[in-house]
């Protein structure tokens, strides 16, 4: 499928109505074999090495969303910690699946895809205002943002030119900051304890490791309004699904505020040694399935295990065969 440029508008109204009337739309104009599970569900998703990390897994989970997911009505939601700004490169360069709902910027900001259905148009999104608003609320007039700006700016290594630039979501920039700090996980680690105890409860602060030739650590603050839990939440509640039919996915510490939702979450099989403890820390085996599958492999086992309520072996084979066929090329 060829991508189209994905169109943002600015700050609008949040259209639930346009939106739910689109995902039915679509779900009466598609085929419902007798095989198609009998209730939809959204699936929340993580995208860097969640979903995108094995281009063979990817592709067998499209093809698993196209076939049996998108024709029961099922939505789509990207739960991202990326910036609006690069959300748009990493779509472009993996020709991913148009979302549903859009989730950006450790659960900052919210967008619903607000095209008409059979649109050839390119896919529109618009901002959910309310979201919006309470993330400004909780960020800049709390005097929050301006407070962990100044604390955490004494730390900053410097080493990811224009992290929290404007740009990265025009045109007022994101209601988070991030620091990079070169002393590696263990100093990393006592950073975030350091700040999570001078800036309070207001701020989630975290550590995960950035990108570039130095793969320094980031240390990211996100107001504990907008989490990727929080969003994921504000989202099941505007399209009035239960907990049950919510399906996060990820695979890293930027992902443990999902543990917390009451949502049923799946933990691929290359997670994060510190989301794995998160979950059990968490002590809800249940809602927490750790997939043995890596990347979208482990996506698509942990939807069916969760509509079937146990895990589709033949899909783990699968999986397994992908994950030793990688690590031999």
């Amino acid at each position: 499928m060829a991508w189209r440029r994905l169109q943002f508008f600015g700050a609008v109204a949040a259209p639930p109505a346009l939106f739910l009337a689109r995902t039915a739309a679509r779900a009466e104009d598609e085929p419902r074999p007798g095989s198609l599970p009998s209730r939809k569900i959204m699936l929340l998703a993580d995208l860097d090495g969640t979903l995108v990390g094995s281009k063979p897994a990817l592709a067998a989970w499209e093809k698993y969303w196209r076939a049996v997911e998108s024709p029961a009505g099922s939505i789509l939601c990207y739960n991202t910690a990326r910036c609006i700004k690069d959300y748009e490169c990493l779509v472009r360069d993996e020709k991913l699946p148009v979302p549903d709902v859009l989730i950006t910027g450790d659960g900052t900001e919210v967008r619903w895809r607000s095209s008409p259905p059979g649109s050839s148009d390119a896919p529109v999104f618009s901002r959910d205002r309310g979201w919006d608003l309470k993330m400004a609320e909780a960020w800049l007039k709390s005097g929050l943002s301006r407070r962990t700006v100044e604390l955490m700016s004494k730390f900053d290594a410097q080493q990811i030119p224009d992290l929290n630039h404007a740009r990265n979501s025009p045109p007022h920039g994101e209601h988070r900051f991030a620091i990079t700090t070169d002393g590696g996980p263990e100093a990393a680690a006592a950073l975030v304890e350091f700040l999570q105890g001078e800036l309070g409860l207001g701020v989630y602060v975290y550590a995960v490791v950035g990108w570039g030739p130095a793969q320094p650590h980031l240390v990211c603050a996100v107001p504990s309004a907008g989490s990727k839990g929080n969003a994921a939440l504000h989202a099941q509640r505007v399209l009035g699904l239960r907990l049950e039919d919510c399906i996060g996915a990820g695979d890293t510490k930027g992902d443990s505020s999902m543990l917390a939702t009451g949502m049923p979450f799946i933990l691929v099989a290359n997670s994060t040694a510190d989301l794995v403890r998160d979950a059990a820390a968490a002590g809800r085996p249940e809602l927490h399935y750790h997939a043995a599958g890596r990347y979208a492999d482990g996506v698509t086992e942990g939807v069916r295990h969760f509509r079937r309520g146990n895990p589709d072996s033949t899909n783990r084979a699968n999986a397994q065969s992908r994950c030793e066929a990688e690590a031999l090329s």
